[in-house]
């Protein structure tokens, strides 16, 4: 199962210095992704999720 995010990018170099901050704490926790993964689902009737 995977969530995947770009960052495109920013001008802003406390931005950036945040994003790779948050980045260095890891996956997110299982509770979260299910949240997110059943939203889709309901959201998006084409929608395949990773398994």
């Amino acid at each position: 199962m995977g969530i995947d995010s770009c960052i495109v990018g920013t001008t802003d170099l406390n931005h950036l210095k945040r994003n790779f901050e948050i980045i260095e704490k890891g996956k997110l926790p299982e509770d979260i992704i299910k949240i997110i993964n059943e939203a889709f689902q309901k959201n998006d009737v084409n929608w395949v999720g990773q398994e």
